[in-house]
């Protein structure tokens, strides 16, 4: 009895599954280990967690602690001198470091002296960046710190752009968002601006409304504060200026409703565009605006466009409404667009949304728009934080070209027939 009670249990030990026998679960491919690590989320803020994080994956194996080096490090955001001090050091004494860097946001004036060559250096360490956010920069020099092949985004939030003090190259930055910017060194708006040096650009956001600017640079003491201008100051010069220092490359477009109306207004017909989408924000209330020729303008600008068809997005209110179908109707011959998003800064609860999507004039711009093979798009959007949401609305169709969703070259499926009918 005893004998066949060992045989039994021999046999249970030989036919265990290899992965009930031994922990194995260091051996997970890094694929995995990646997408669980990045399940902590929100956990990783702290300089805190993200050390437990990589003290406890480096006592599993030392393939769980270089899955988390890269993932601990991925997305690094600080502000203040001795954040930047202190992870300076880090880079300078560790070597990899910097290439496990692919999202760097610095929120920091640089008015400590050295403080702007930290900021130089760090961003030529972490060589491997794809997104760069820069807040509150007041010295940026932005041809040293847009450096790396890999950087494809940039946002630069309240700074203060140095003109180039020297050849840099061209930055590979695709995706430029300009909030409340100032550009320093230009003495009259005939100047060149430094953006236009990035070729590479093909989606711009510029939002903000006018900011004086009093600060006098100390790295410059004989400049004037005329020299130093708000991308809004001369916004007849600066906003089509800008626009047009990228040309026929630009594909997306979003600008607030105070640098929309003057760049329809002074769009220079010469200057090659080749849009593709076109965001306008507006905070209510509407009333004061001229929404009848900025959204006549918009159509036209878009329509005339070549294919694909354009994206237009513009705030929802019953006044955008109803210009909105007024122009479909009037204009001759009527825009080509791929879609028409309105949206609105309201919860989808709110008792005025409803009411203004149930509307009347709601409906008919829908059979409009699809008696045109137009596709309306009703979408709600957050402000809560205070931005314009014509930067989320930037960033998400961003998101939207990156996953496919959007083909800006392509042709979406089911409109190439509609479109080629109405060109007949």
């Amino acid at each position: 009895m005893g004998t066949t009670s060992s045989l039994d249990y021999s046999s249970q030990l030989t036919i265990s599954p290899p992965y009930l026998s031994a922990p194995t679960i260091h051996r997970l491919p890094p694929e995995l280990l990646t997408r669980i690590l990045k399940l902590t989320g929100d956990s990783l803020n702290s300089a805190a967690a993200r050390h437990d994080l990589l003290k406890a994956c480096s006592l599993v194996s030392r393939a769980w602690r270089d899955v988390a080096q890269k993932e601990v490090f991925r997305q690094i955001a600080f502000a203040g001198s001795i954040n930047l001090g202190r992870f300076l050091k880090l880079l300078r004494t560790t070597e990899g470091v910097g290439g496990w860097v692919l999202e760097l946001d610095v929120s920091w004036p640089l008015w400590r002296r050295g403080a702007e060559e930290s900021l130089v250096e760090i961003v030529h360490r972490c060589d491997n960046v794809r997104r760069l956010r820069m807040a509150a920069v007041d010295q940026l020099p932005l041809f040293e710190v847009a450096v790396g092949s890999a950087l494809r985004f940039m946002s630069l939030e309240d700074c203060t752009i140095l003109k180039p003090r020297g050849p840099y190259p061209a930055p590979t930055v695709e995706h430029l968002s300009l909030t409340a910017s100032a550009i320093l060194g230009l003495k009259s708006p005939n100047d060149p601006l430094p953006l236009g040096s990035m070729p590479s650009v093909r989606a711009l956001s510029v939002t903000g409304k006018l900011k004086p600017t009093n600060w006098r640079p100390p790295l410059y003491p004989g400049v004037s504060e005329s020299s130093v201008h708000p991308l809004e100051a001369i916004p007849t010069h600066l906003c089509p200026k800008l626009v047009s220092c990228f040309g026929e490359r630009l594909e997306i477009l979003s600008l607030d409703r105070h640098h929309i109306a003057t760049f329809l207004a002074t769009l220079d017909e010469d200057i090659p565009l080749r849009l593709f989408n076109l965001d306008v924000e507006a905070d209510p209330p509407l009333a004061d605006f001229e929404w009848g020729s900025l959204i006549s303008e918009a159509l036209s600008l878009l329509g005339s466009r070549p294919s694909p068809p354009p994206l237009l997005r513009l705030p929802a209110h019953i006044t955008v409404l109803e210009i909105l179908l007024s122009c479909l109707i009037s204009i001759d011959p009527p825009p080509i667009l791929n879609d028409l998003r309105v949206l609105s800064l309201s919860p989808p609860s709110s008792a005025r949304d409803l009411s203004l999507y149930s509307s009347p004039t709601c409906m008919q711009l829908e059979e409009e728009c699809k008696s045109r093979g137009i596709e309306l798009v009703l979408e709600y959007g957050s402000n809560s934080s205070g931005s314009p949401f014509v930067v989320e609305g930037f960033w998400s169709f961003v998101r939207r070209v990156e996953r496919g969703e959007f083909d800006l070259r392509g042709e979406k499926d089911g409109k190439r027939e509609a479109r080629e009918t109405r060109g007949c």
